[in-house]
């Protein structure tokens, strides 16, 4: 079971004896097993991670042209450059 800090402040440190704000001063006196107190941490720095898009490389596309040259022949006649 994952533990959570008091409601009224939601960044309290857990200590065994309890939950303490920033500035040190103890909100709720009660007993956290130091198991418990690592599974907090665990839970929130992991959660926290935001793993990053995987970066996809692909082949590059050959250069050639939209129209093959028969099909430029076949609807513009003669291409630029042919005798």
């Amino acid at each position: 079971m994952v533990i959570r800090p008091p409601k009224w402040c939601e960044d309290a440190t857990p200590t065994p004896n309890g939950w303490v704000s920033p500035s040190g001063e103890m909100l709720k006196k009660q007993r956290i097993p130091s198991e418990q107190i690592e599974e907090y941490y665990r839970s929130k720095y992991v959660s926290e991670q935001v793993e990053q898009p995987q970066m996809l490389n692909e082949a590059p596309a050959p250069k050639q042209g939209l129209f093959s040259a028969d099909t430029i022949r076949h609807f513009w006649g003669k291409i630029s450059g042919e005798n």
